[in-house]
């Protein structure tokens, strides 16, 4: 009975000994603004959100700045979720799947 009190004691000693890991914190990043993010997707170092009406944003720099990149997807249209297969980013809305290829989307930046 008092071997596994000594061995989380033991545990916690260790891990309160390295306070660095305690110091994470979360960044919020600079957009995209005035829209709700519903969905995120990663393909490499691009960083796509799927909105609530305001489509697809790209960001190629860990969220410092988004670029609209929801050509073709009709106005309004609410992304419920993003997924990458491939060499395509699909996204799902409330009556259909979209699919969009990755060169299209990050060429036109």
């Amino acid at each position: 009975m008092r071997r596994p009190a000594t061995i989380f004691l033991v545990s916690m000693g260790i891990l309160l000994s390295f306070p660095q890991w305690a110091g994470a914190q979360w960044v919020q990043t600079s957009g995209p603004t005035g829209c709700d993010i519903l969905a995120l997707a990663v393909s490499g170092t691009n960083l796509f959100a799927g909105t609530e009406g305001d489509g697809v944003f790209l960001s190629t720099d860990n969220g410092a700045s988004w670029t609209a990149a929801s050509s073709g997807l009709p106005e309004d249209t609410e992304i419920l979720c993003l997924a990458v297969n491939g060499p395509n980013l699909f996204a799902g809305t409330g009556s259909s799947v979209c699919r969009f290829p990755l060169s299209d989307i990050i060429l036109k930046k």
